[in-house]
C-alpha cells in the first residue's frame, strides 16, 4: 500500500511509500504507535509515517494496544519506533506508559516520543499547552529497555478536553493544526537525517514540579473522571461508542453505555457520537468530590482504627476511594435510566452547550480498524 497516496488505509499493516526521495542510510523503516481519542495523536503519527514513506522508507501506523504488531515489528539500529501520545494530567496517560513497559527490549532500536498537548488560539495569539513529563516519562522507560532515544518533543494540537470546555472554532483548530504539521515535519526530518532533538524544555521543569499532580491523576483522577460520563435521552442505543472505544472501556447494558475503570477520558465517545448523546455530569463531579473526600477516611477509621501504620492507612484509603467511586457510579448509572433523573443531570451539565471536536481529517474507524481495544 502507498502510505502517501492512500493514508486512509492506515490499519497497522506494513506500508511502503513509493514517493520520490531518499531516506537517511541509517533507517530502513519507521513504526509509529499512537494512543488517541479525538485523532490528534493519531494525526501526528500519520504525518511522521507519511514523511518517512515519502523518502522511500517502509512505514507502519498502529494503536498502542496492537501488541501483536509491536512484538512482530523489526528491531535494530536501522529501525525507528515512534510513540505519539496525548498529555493527561501533565504526563503521559496510562496506555502510553503501559506501551513503553510492555514493549520488547529495544536492542538498539531508535525511538522518539511525541506528546500532543492542549493548544489554544485567542485572536492572533497561539497559546501553547503544557506537556510536562508526557514525552520524557515513556522515553525514559524505553531507554531503560534498551532503546536508543533520539528525540522527545511536545506538539500543540487543538485542546480537546470537552468535559471542561467547548471544542475550538474550526478556523482556530485548523490554524493550530497547520502549525503542528510544520513542527512535526521539522522534527521528524531532523531525526531521519540522523540528528537527535529534544524539545519541551520549557515545560519539562514544570512537569517535574507537577509530578505529585501527575501521580495523583494516574492513581485517582483518571478513575474519577471515568465515572462522570453518561448518555443523555438522545441516546438510541446504537453501541458505536462501545465498539469504537480504544480501551474497551464501555459496556452496553440494556442499550445504554456504562463506563468502566478502563476509561481514560480520551473523549472519543463524546467526539464521535452521531447523536451527541455522550455527556459529562458536572453535578455528579461535585457530589463525587465531596463523598470521596469524606467517606474513605471515615471508612478507614471505622474499620482499622486511627493507629495503624501509614502504609496500611494509605492502601486502605485508596481502596476505600475506589469502592466509594464505584458504588456512587453504579447508583448513578442505574438512576440515569429514569427519564426525570436523566433530564435533571442533563440540565445540570454544561456539555450540551459545548462544540464537539475531533481532528477534521480523521475518521474514527481508521484509529481502531479491527477493534483492538475490545475484549
Amino acid at each position: 500500500m502507498d502510505l502517501v497516496a492512500d493514508p486512509v488505509l492506515l490499519k497497522g499493516d506494513s506500508m511502503t511509500g513509493s514517493a520520490p526521495g531518499k531516506a537517511w542510510d541509517g533507517y530502513r523503516g519507521l513504526a509509529a504507535y499512537f494512543f488517541s481519542g479525538t485523532g490528534n495523536s493519531y494525526r501526528v503519527a500519520v504525518w511522521m509515517a507519511r514523511f518517512a514513506a515519502a523518502r522511500g522508507m517502509e512505514s507502519r501506523v498502529a494503536p498502542v494496544r496492537n501488541y501483536a504488531d509491536l512484538k512482530s515489528a523489526p528491531s535494530g539500529p536501522d529501525r525507528l519506533l515512534v510513540l505519539a501520545t496525548p498529555t493527561h494530567g501533565f504526563t503521559a496517560p496510562w496506555p502510553a506508559i503501559r506501551f513503553a513497559l510492555v514493549a520488547p527490549f529495544g536492542r538498539g532500536t531508535h525511538a522518539v516520543v511525541v506528546a500532543c498537548r492542549a493548544g489554544l488560539k485567542w485572536g492572533r495569539l497561539f497559546i501553547p499547552g503544557l506537556d510536562g513529563t508526557a514525552a520524557y516519562l515513556p522515553a525514559l522507560i524505553l531507554a531503560l529497555k534498551g532503546y536508543r532515544v533520539r528525540g522527545a518533543i511536545g506538539i500543540d494540537m487543538p485542546s480537546n478536553w470537552m468535559a471542561v470546555h467547548s471544542g475550538l472554532k474550526p478556523a482556530n483548530a485548523a490554524a493550530i493544526i497547520d502549525r503542528a504539521r510544520e513542527k512535526t515535519d521539522r522534527f521528524i526530518g531532523r531525526i531521519l537525517e540522523g540528528r537527535a532533538f529534544f524539545g519541551s524544555w520549557a515545560s519539562f521543569p514544570a512537569g517535574l514540579l507537577l509530578a505529585p499532580v501527575s501521580l495523583a491523576y494516574l492513581l485517582y483522577g483518571r478513575f474519577g473522571l471515568a465515572k462522570l460520563f453518561f448518555a443523555s435521552n438522545r441516546c438510541n442505543g446504537c453501541g458505536l461508542c462501545a465498539k469504537r472505544c480504544s480501551e474497551g472501556a464501555i459496556r452496553m447494558y440494556l442499550k445504554m453505555p456504562y463506563w468502566t475503570w478502563r476509561c481514560e477520558s480520551c473523549m472519543r465517545c463524546m467526539a464521535f457520537c452521531p447523536k451527541e448523546a455522550v455527556e459529562v455530569s458536572h453535578s455528579l463531579s461535585v457530589l463525587m468530590g465531596i463523598l470521596t473526600m469524606v467517606c474513605p477516611p471515615l471508612l478507614v477509621v471505622l474499620l482499622l482504627g486511627d493507629r495503624m501504620p501509614v502504609v496500611v492507612v494509605g492502601v486502605a484509603s485508596y481502596a476505600a476511594y475506589l469502592a466509594v467511586t464505584f458504588a456512587l457510579y453504579a447508583v448513578f448509572a442505574a438512576a440515569i435510566r429514569i427519564p426525570a433523573v436523566n433530564a435533571l443531570f442533563r440540565w445540570t451539565t454544561f456539555t450540551p452547550l459545548f462544540r464537539r471536536y475531533h481532528e477534521p481529517d480523521t475518521n474514527v474507524d481508521e484509529m481502531n480498524p479491527h477493534g483492538e481495544g475490545r475484549s
